[in-house]
C-alpha cells in the first residue's frame, strides 16, 4: 500500500533589521525597535525562521510548519501566526504557537494537523508577528513563494452496502445489509462495515423507484465493471448475497430509477482515499 505523504520545502529565513537575509522569499517584512537596529549576516539575525525537512505520515498528521529563534536582545513576549489564503484542498487545523516568553536564544515551533482526502499538491502562506519590550517584527510570506506541501494518500478498495437489515441476522458469514423501500428515506452507505462512505435516497419515480447514491468526500467508484450493482426483493432476503449475480440494475450510474419492490440491496464497489 503506498504511504500518505505530506512533503515541506526545506529553507532557512532570518531576519535583521528591515532588510531580509537568507532566501528571499517573503514578500514583506518590517521591523520596529526604539534602538538603533544593524544589518547583520545570517549567524547574527534578529529572528530566524526556518522550515522542517521532508514529513511522511498517513495522511493525518501533525507536523512543524516554522521554527523561530529569538537573536533578538529582549523576549520575545507575544507571537502571532496567521494562515494567509490556505489551499482548500488540504486540511490545515488546530495551529499550536510556541509558549511565550521566547527568551533570547531559545526556539519555539509552530505546528499544525495537515490532512488530505486525495492526492494534492498545495502551499502553505502564512503571516507571522513577534513583539516584546521595544521591538516588533513581521514577515509575510507571499501565496507564491508559501511552503510548499505534497500530500499523497493511498486508496484502499472497499465493499459498501445500503444500511439497512442484515441479510445474516445471526452475524454469520457476510456482514452485508438489505435496505426497505420507503419513499423519501435516506440511508448511509456504510463500507467495510464500520465508515460511512455516502448517503443512498429513496423515493417514488412515477410508478418507479429512483435510487440516488451520493460518495462523501475521500471516496469513488473503483475503476472496474459495474462497481454499481443493485437487487430488488419482493421478500426480506436472507443468506449470504452474491452481488455478480444482481439483475436489477448493474453498471456504473449513482442514479437510477429501477422496478418497484419492497427491499432492495445495493452493493458498491468503492475506493476510499486518505482519512475517513
Amino acid at each position: 500500500m503506498k504511504r500518505r505523504r505530506f512533503i515541506l520545502g526545506t529553507a532557512t529565513a532570518s531576519i535583521g533589521g528591515s532588510a531580509l537575509l537568507g532566501s528571499g522569499a517573503f514578500s514583506r517584512v518590517d521591523s520596529q525597535r526604539h534602538v538603533q537596529i544593524e544589518v547583520v549576516g545570517d549567524d547574527d539575525a534578529y529572528l530566524r525562521l526556518e522550515y522542517p525537512a521532508i514529513e511522511i505520515v498517513d495522511c493525518v498528521a501533525t507536523v512543524t510548519l516554522l521554527t523561530v529563534t529569538n537573536r533578538l536582545k529582549a523576549a520575545i513576549d507575544d507571537l502571532e501566526f496567521e494562515l494567509v489564503d490556505p489551499d482548500d484542498e488540504l486540511g490545515i487545523d488546530d495551529i499550536e504557537l510556541p509558549d511565550t516568553p521566547i527568551g533570547v536564544g531559545e526556539q519555539g515551533n509552530v505546528t499544525a494537523e495537515i490532512t488530505c482526502n486525495e492526492d494534492v499538491t498545495g502551499q502553505v502562506g502564512f503571516e507571522i508577528e513577534v513583539d516584546g519590550t521595544d521591538l516588533s517584527v513581521e514577515a509575510h510570506r507571499s501565496d507564491a513563494d508559501a511552503i510548499d506541501v505534497e500530500c499523497v494518500c493511498a486508496c484502499e478498495s472497499e465493499t459498501a452496502w445500503s444500511d439497512g437489515e442484515p441479510y445474516n441476522p445471526d452475524e454469520e458469514g457476510s456482514w452485508a445489509t438489505y435496505t426497505p423501500w420507503e419513499d423519501g428515506a435516506e440511508y448511509d452507505l456504510r463500507a467495510g462495515q464500520d465508515m460511512v462512505a455516502g448517503a443512498v435516497e429513496f423515493r417514488a419515480d412515477d410508478g418507479d423507484v429512483a435510487i440516488a447514491i451520493d460518495l462523501h468526500d475521500g471516496w469513488s467508484l473503483q475503476d472496474v465493471d459495474e462497481p454499481v450493482k443493485i437487487q430488488g426483493y419482493d421478500e426480506a432476503p436472507s443468506g449470504n448475497p452474491a452481488p455478480g449475480q444482481f439483475s436489477t440494475y448493474k453498471g456504473t450510474a449513482t442514479e437510477v430509477s429501477v422496478e418497484p419492490y419492497p427491499y432492495y440491496g445495493v452493493h458498491l464497489d468503492v475506493a476510499g482515499c486518505g482519512k475517513h
